[in-house]
């Protein structure tokens, strides 16, 4: 295990719990604002309030080694695609940015560093999207509205994430049908759901009234644990108990492979977050005010502020658990004499999934279809 998972699943449970909207797709990857934001740190003259909120060291060396292990097992995962691009700008000035600086940017926490003239507004975001949408292939576009770049602005990060991997056990598509799911008590959404009956990973747990799932990507050290409410309106509460403090790694410790029949819903969800509005919810304020005090990234001393923070996540979930080309496959099943009923796991209402990495939270999102006008119970 990861040494810094316990931490890292805090501050992406607390993130989550700030940034769920009842009734809203979310897809995001709190870890790669983490990263950001320990950048920024090491940046500060006083970075106490980030040190505060992220809980992987009590100054700026401890937070170069804790970092430098989370972004370090997260770039080394086989079997996955996941691509992240993120990146600080800052203003174009007479001051360079230090080069050790740059460096630990890199090494440390998995970004770069880059000076842009933001007098020329639209121009300037161009460069910020074509450079997102080339690390992520094309598949994360116009990451940045040009209208939100002004000649004041002095510094911007920007992350865009994209996920994909296959499924080490498939859904068969002639499985998937339209069933019913529970946008709220009162109102449902005919969706597709996949289904499958194997054995997986499984717990219930009673403190977050909650059942737990966990499915493998083929290939490596990747999966998704889905966290789901035994209420159907039941989500809320459980991102408050994760972000009070509830060990959710610890209960996956527990989980146990289990014979169980499976439906969940086939989907992809793209997410949009301004950071700027996000983070001081968290108490992450600092940094985005005039007395900011980040004058360790440019020479001379020269004080930054961020004036824009903006994440592009996008995830979709199907069949292969990814969007490569379609394949054939059997999965051979042990005969029982006799067989004991499998446990039941119906996502069919909103749900928290996790993306893990090296039992690192790379990725959480909340799928929660819109409902039609007629779709009242």
């Amino acid at each position: 295990m990861n040494p810094y998972a316990k931490e890292v699943s805090l501050f992406s449970a607390k993130f989550m719990n700030f940034a769920y909207v009842p009734g809203k797709n979310l897809v995001s990857s709190p870890v790669m604002v983490e990263l950001l934001l320990g950048l920024l740190a090491l940046g500060s003259k006083d970075p106490s309030q980030l040190i505060d909120v992220m809980h992987l060291g009590s100054n700026k060396d401890q937070l170069k080694v804790a970092f430098k292990k989370v972004s370090g097992a997260m770039q080394n995962i086989k079997g996955v695609t996941f691509y992240a691009a993120n990146k600080l700008y800052v203003k174009e000035c007479d001051s360079v940015v230090m080069p050790a600086f740059k460096k630990e940017a890199v090494h440390a926490f998995w970004a770069e560093v880059e000076k842009v003239d933001f007098d020329m507004g639209p121009v300037a975001a161009d460069i910020i999207s074509t450079w997102v949408e080339k690390i992520t292939k094309g598949l994360i576009k116009d990451i940045i509205d040009p209208s939100t770049i002004e000649s004041n602005t002095q510094a911007v990060m920007v992350n865009g994430l994209y996920f994909k991997g296959k499924w080490e056990k498939e859904f068969d598509p002639l499985d998937t049908e339209t069933q019913t799911f529970h946008v709220s008590s009162s109102t449902a959404k005919n969706v597709q759901m996949m289904s499958q009956e194997e054995t997986f990973k499984y717990g219930n747990c009673s403190a977050l009234s909650a059942q737990l799932l966990e499915l493998n990507y083929s290939k490596g050290k990747a999966s998704m644990l889905i966290v789901l409410p035994k209420e159907v309106e039941g989500l809320k509460n459980v991102l408050r108990l994760l972000s009070d403090g509830y060990d959710l790694v610890s209960e996956r410790g527990k989980m146990k492979p289990t014979r169980v029949q499976v439906r969940i819903p086939k989907f992809a969800i793209e997410s949009d977050l301004d950071l700027s509005v996000l983070l001081p919810k968290m108490g992450v304020s600092s940094i985005f005010s005039s007395s900011a005090g980040i004058t360790q990234i440019l020479g001379n001393n020269e004080s930054l502020e961020v004036s824009k923070g903006v994440q592009k996540a996008f995830l979709e979930v199907d069949e292969e658990g990814s969007k490569a080309a379609s394949s054939s496959g059997m999965s051979l099943r042990s005969r029982r004499s006799i067989p004991e009923p499998p446990e039941q796991f119906v996502a069919d209402r909103p749900a928290l999934y996790i993306i893990l990495l090296d039992d690192l939270p790379v990725l959480s999102a909340i799928y929660h279809p819109e409902p039609d006008t007629h779709d009242e119970l």
